[in-house]
């Protein structure tokens, strides 16, 4: 291989594909970037922990095609201390007989030690934008994630559920105590229904990456238990995870005795001011709804423990429905209310021991459910 790429081109593309490089390798190729050459003149770097891949293109001047394994870190770094303004061009060339990256410019030359590049994992052909467009993904990703759970020993719930059916985009996450879902209206419908449960790890570094100025294009990989993203002049593909993902569905409540219309920012507050006593007891606050004439409705968010006091905040809020009180886990509350990106939100709650619903207003493409805690 022999070719030319800018130095903030390289870095840029380097910062990209990291982010699937495994943290703890169990195979020396899994340290390592895989760069190569592709037939319009651009140069390919990937990398791969074998759950997670990530592929991208950037511009370069290529005169012989090739394709090694570079260390990543070491790659990394050095591109990242090159003399220069960054805009300099770096020389890359490639000696098959000793297995070595030697990179040069104005003012240094490095020799980097590698691995041939057939010994690292097959990845499934680039994708050329052909698929099912995903629509805000970014916002469909960031609805969700943060429900999944994170105990390895429950799999299928650190991962998030997609399906496609008719013209409709869901994407669901649960960890047995909130549920989030995002819907979103696809350009074109889909011919039969269709579910892949996702890890949420790899939906997380998706978004990182994500350019969105670029369409999301969604495809299974045929023959493989994979699903392949392409974003402009990136792809990140990723394992499924095995098992039977619970019916979400189920979970949310079909009806309410109270629905209150809440300022976001305040309530998040006053959360955030009960955490600094609900810390001893799990997290865990009180939310009391106190009718008053017409829509008129006093809430009060407390949190109490035995080592460090007490705490009450009262909203003045809207509401219909009957009085209640009730027991929730404080950050499950707070992350609902930051997915939500609304002024305000609608709390829709059953009885005492019935899952809570927190819906943004203003939004009818996502919800939160809430499993609420015991009354002491």
């Amino acid at each position: 291989m022999k070719a030319q790429v800018l130095q903030s081109n390289l870095h840029k593309g380097l910062g990209i594909v990291q982010r699937a490089v495994a943290s703890r390798a169990t195979l020396p190729i899994l340290s390592n970037i895989l760069l190569g050459t592709d037939g319009d003149g651009r140069m390919m770097l990937a990398a791969t922990n074998l759950e997670l891949a990530i592929r991208t293109w950037i511009g370069g001047k290529v005169e012989a095609p090739g394709t090694i394994t570079a260390p990543a870190k070491t790659l990394a770094d050095l591109i990242s201390n090159l003399p220069g303004d960054g805009e300099q061009a770096v020389n890359l060339s490639t000696n098959d007989r000793t297995v070595t990256l030697s990179l040069t410019g104005r003012g240094f030359k490095s020799n980097i030690k590698c691995i041939e590049s057939a010994e690292f994992p097959l990845m499934p052909p680039a994708n050329d934008g052909q698929g099912i467009i995903l629509p805000d993904p970014r916002r469909m990703i960031g609805d969700v994630i943060f429900a999944s759970a994170s105990d390895e020993a429950r799999p299928t719930l650190t991962g998030a559920l997609l399906t496609l059916a008719g013209d409709t985009a869901t994407l669901g996450a649960a960890d047995g105590f909130r549920l989030a879902v995002h819907t979103a209206k696809l350009a074109a419908p889909v011919e039969k229904p269709q579910g892949y449960l996702i890890p949420s790890r790899a939906l997380a570094e998706l978004a990182k990456v994500l350019d969105a100025k670029e369409p999301l294009v969604f495809c299974p990989v045929a023959g493989r238990d994979q699903v392949l993203f392409h974003n402009g002049a990136v792809e990140v593909i990723s394992a499924l995870i095995e098992g039977q993902y619970p019916q979400f569905e189920n979970v949310i409540p079909k009806s309410h005795n109270l629905r209150a219309t809440i300022n976001t920012e305040e309530l998040n507050l006053a959360c955030k001011s009960a955490l600094v006593f609900a810390r001893e007891s799990g997290d865990t606050i009180r939310l009391k709804f106190v009718r008053g004439d017409g829509d008129a409705c006093t809430l009060t968010i407390s949190a109490q423990a035995p080592e460090t006091g007490d705490n009450a905040i009262e909203l003045d809020i809207t509401a219909e429905g009957e009085g209640i009180e009730l027991a929730l886990n404080a950050n499950y509350l707070r992350d609902a209310l930051s997915a939500a990106r609304t002024e305000t939100v609608a709390v829709e709650i059953l009885s005492a021991v019935s899952p809570v619903v927190v819906r943004p207003i203003g939004r009818d493409d996502s919800l939160h459910v809430i499993m609420p805690q015991s009354l002491k």
